[in-house]
């Protein structure tokens, strides 16, 4: 049978506090078969104050009498500064674009891998940024793991040609390559293991220094060109994975996924893949990016193949509903300039 306190059981506390002050809680925990926190919590709620703890036949008393925090306000208070988080948490990543009455284009652009001394193409890394920033209309949305990072991998670390510091200094130099065209940032698995081991996000407070919207794991889009609403997302990693079928992963996330979109990206495979098809009577576009890493000795020793350094670019119509889609950023150039020509 469960505990209740009665009349009888408060009245025993009181009297025999009353006739043994030094009656240790740990006695009545015992009587009662209840908590330690449990008495004390009923002792507060009676008005009997506790000014010193009893050890053996030695009474110490503390030097700074602690005040006991009220359970119900504690919980008051962590309820209130949950429900903030909760509103936080579900906004986080989510934005709205507005452009104007043209055509533009969207490239997804991830696993750059910046490290120095690697076999990580800069040069078109470089390139490719500075393509995007010269292109009138010309937008990139990047998928995570910006820098190679390896500070949780002890064997990894030993192998570095360049620590993280010096990667951050170079991330922070590849966003001001073209950071007025960057559409959004997220974090991706080697990102997120500085904040997990150092408890700071680096990658966050570089981006809001060049004011990019920078958010972990996820971000979504709602880019209005005209008047037509295209719903863009793009995550790091998701379930569902597939070998031998790359956009196996990013279909699932329609499908199993909070909410649809028009373009979704699923990064972290270094293998780029992009398909069109039908998604509830319209066409619906989902890739993953390639990386600029082109290997490494984890991916060698792995098996894996080189990577292409390819960037899916879709171009995004104003008046109807209309989207194509490319392979690379630098074959949707041609397209986009021709269709922006007056």
């Amino acid at each position: 049978m469960a505990f209740r306190w009665d009349d009888a059981k408060e009245n025993y506390l009181r009297t025999r506090l009353q006739d043994d002050p030094q009656t240790p809680i740990s006695h009545f925990q015992e009587y009662f078969g209840i908590s330690y926190n449990a008495v004390r919590f009923k002792m507060k709620r009676m008005g009997i104050q506790i000014s010193s703890v009893r050890k053996g036949e030695v009474i110490i008393k503390p030097e700074i009498e602690e005040e006991e925090a009220d359970p119900e306000e504690v919980w008051k208070a962590y309820e209130e500064k949950n429900e903030q988080k909760i509103a936080r948490h579900k906004a986080s990543g989510r934005y709205v674009a507005e452009f104007p009455h043209e055509v533009i284009g969207v490239s997804f652009i991830s696993d750059q891998h910046i490290a120095g001394g690697n076999v990580c193409d800069l040069k078109r890394m470089r390139e490719d940024a500075e393509l995007i920033a010269g292109t009138p209309g010309l937008y990139a949305c990047l998928g995570g793991d910006s820098i190679d990072n390896h500070i949780k991998h002890r064997a990894a670390i030993l192998a570095a040609r360049t620590t993280p510091g010096d990667q951050y200094e170079l991330f922070d130099h590849y966003l001001s390559l073209f950071s007025e065209s960057i559409l959004g940032v997220i974090t991706g698995n080697h990102d997120d293991w500085t904040p997990q081991v150092a408890g700071t996000d680096v990658i966050a407070s570089i981006c809001k220094q060049h004011g990019i919207a920078c958010s972990s794991d996820e971000a979504r889009v709602a880019a209005v060109v005209g008047e037509v609403e295209y719903k863009l997302a793009w995550r790091h990693k998701y379930r569902f994975s597939s070998t031998m079928n790359q956009t196996h992963s990013p279909k699932q996330w329609y499908r199993f996924g909070p909410e649809p979109f028009d373009i979704g990206c699923v990064c972290h495979h270094h293998e780029t893949a992009i398909e069109a098809y039908m998604q509830h009577g319209k066409q619906t576009w989902v890739c993953r990016p390639g990386s600029y890493q082109i290997n490494s000795a984890y991916g060698r020793q792995g098996g894996y193949n080189d990577s292409l350094p390819a960037c899916p670019t879709f171009l995004l119509f104003p008046g109807e509903r209309r989207i194509i889609g490319f392979a690379d950023v630098r074959d949707a150039v041609i397209t986009l300039n021709a269709e922006r020509m007056p």
